[in-house]
């Protein structure tokens, strides 16, 4: 897997990364994915086996297809870490006031 991509990967979990060295040495991190997510992994991982197993010449195509669903998968993770993220801080519980 490329460095950067990995990186970034690695960014969204809930440990995070230190993308600021020798900057900080503070992790940044989304905390969308888990670190090891097999809704993730999954896809990626039959979308390379299949690549490789086939001997097709749209062999290619299972391996994008993977890496297709994991991608999405991730934007979806974002977007739903997002979505709730703005529910519960709607709540008066989060505002400091009691209900």
């Amino acid at each position: 897997m490329d460095p950067c991509a990995h990186s970034l990967l690695d960014g969204m979990t809930v440990y995070g990364t230190r993308f600021g060295l020798p900057i900080t040495d503070y992790p940044f991190g989304l905390g969308s994915l888990f670190i090891i997510d097999p809704l993730y992994t999954l896809p990626l991982l039959a979308g390379l086996l299949l690549a490789g197993l086939l001997r097709t010449p749209g062999r290619r195509r299972w391996a994008v297809a993977g890496l297709a669903v994991s991608t999405l998968y991730a934007g979806w993770a974002v977007a739903a870490q997002y979505y709730v993220t703005q529910r519960v801080m709607a709540t008066p519980e989060a505002a400091g006031l009691s209900s």
